[in-house]
Parts: C-alpha cells; structure tokens; sequence
C-alpha cells in the first residue's frame, strides 16, 4: 500500500513538472516572439533611415527629389531614372513592411505608420504619383498594389 501511494505521488509530482515546463515554454516561446517583432520593426526603421540618408548623402538624388516636389516635374533621362529608383526604394520598404505585417513581424500600428509612409510621400511629391502608380503594378503584393493606387487616386495625382 505504501509503495502504491509512493507511485501515486511520483506521478503526480512528475505531471506538475510537465505542466509547469509547458508554462515556461510558452512564455519563452512569447518572449521570443516580441523580440523577434522588436527586431523587425527596428530594421523597417532602419531602411527607412537609409532611404532619407540616401537622399542626403547624394545631392543630385537630392535634387530630383526636390523636384518631385512639383505635379509634373520636368526630368533628364537620368534625373527620371534617379526618381523611377527612389520609387523603388519606397515600394520595396513599403512591401517589406506589408509582408511583415501579413507575417505578424510587426505590430498593427507600425503597420499603418509606414502605410500612411505611402500617403504622405504622395502629398509632399505629387511628382511620385505616375512612378507610384505605374511601378507598384510589378509588385507581387496585390493589396499594396491596390493601396498604394488608391492613394494615388484618393489625392486626385493621376492624369486622366
């Protein structure tokens, strides 16, 4: 009878260790994943500081940004490649922080920060709407795709 009860509360404390080990489990297992959105959202910040240090360390981007400023900006063959790179850039950051999001890397409000990114390059370069317009159209996220036209359309930046 003794051995039996012995058995008994072997098993018992052998079933607490097993749920406390899945508990801890899962809490690392939380903690890894918001580390891991941290470092997601850290390097969406970080390519969205190299895009602006891009800017500023090449003064003929610079430039072409600047007249990106203007609805219909009068461009060079290579000032129009400047600006048709930049684009790129942006639809790259802006498709990184979606896939992200569809990941669930990055939290819902950076999401829509750098979303929102879309609209408010879009209002200080209306000079970007065709590039926007036309380039996110080789994207392979159709729901950036159709944001980022739909901004474009929204602001009234597409020449009919």
């Amino acid at each position: 009878m003794k051995l039996s009860t012995i058995n008994e509360g072997l098993g018992i404390t052998a079933n607490i260790g097993v749920v406390v080990s899945i508990i801890f489990l899962a809490i690392e297992l939380n903690q890894a994943n918001l580390i891991a959105i941290g470092d997601a959202e850290r390097e969406l910040g970080y390519r969205n500081i190299e895009i602006t240090n891009t800017i500023i360390n090449n003064p003929h981007l610079a430039s072409v940004v600047l007249k990106l400023r203007e609805r219909n900006p009068d461009f060079t063959e290579e000032e129009n490649l400047l600006a048709y790179v930049w684009t790129v850039q942006l639809i790259n950051l802006w498709n990184a922080s979606d896939l992200a999001y569809k990941n669930n890397q990055i939290t819902e409000d950076v999401y829509e920060g750098m979303m929102a990114n879309i609209r408010g390059n879009l209002i200080t370069n209306p000079g970007l709407a065709p590039y926007l317009y036309n380039g996110a159209q080789g994207e392979t996220q159709p729901r950036l795709v159709r944001r980022i036209q739909q901004e474009v359309i929204a602001l009234g930046l597409l020449e009919q």
